[in-house]
């Protein structure tokens, strides 16, 4: 009986950790937020490929490219998770979604800046 209270407790814990970044509740606003984020992100990520893909800067943008998309390849299935949990109301998962989501796209836009992508 112990053990498992202490393992209820050590996920109720872990679950805390995770929701840490944004207060309940993940709101329909601040799911239109995340997705305008994201549509910045990949509308930088666009115009960079066009750039790259004319030759106008230099090809080491393949590189630049490459890393990014392993970052952004990732937000469209947390932002479909994201939608559902908003719609569902289901706060504890939404906020995982959403903080997930949120570093993505920092994680993104901090690759642009430093790789001249605007």
């Amino acid at each position: 009986m112990r053990v498992l209270a202490t393992l209820v407790l050590g996920l109720f814990l872990a679950g805390c950790a995770f929701t840490q970044n944004y207060n309940n509740p993940i709101t329909p606003d601040r799911l239109y937020a995340a997705e305008n984020g994201a549509i910045v992100v990949f509308a930088g990520l666009n115009a960079y490929k066009q750039s790259c893909a004319l030759n106008v800067i230099p090809q080491s943008c393949r590189k630049v490219i490459g890393r990014m998309q392993v970052v952004t390849r990732q937000i469209p299935p947390y932002l479909r998770q994201l939608r559902a949990f908003v719609r569902n109301n289901d706060q504890v998962n939404a906020i995982i979604a959403y903080n997930e989501v949120q570093k993505l796209i920092a994680s993104a836009r901090s690759m642009q800046a430093r790789n001249g992508v605007q």
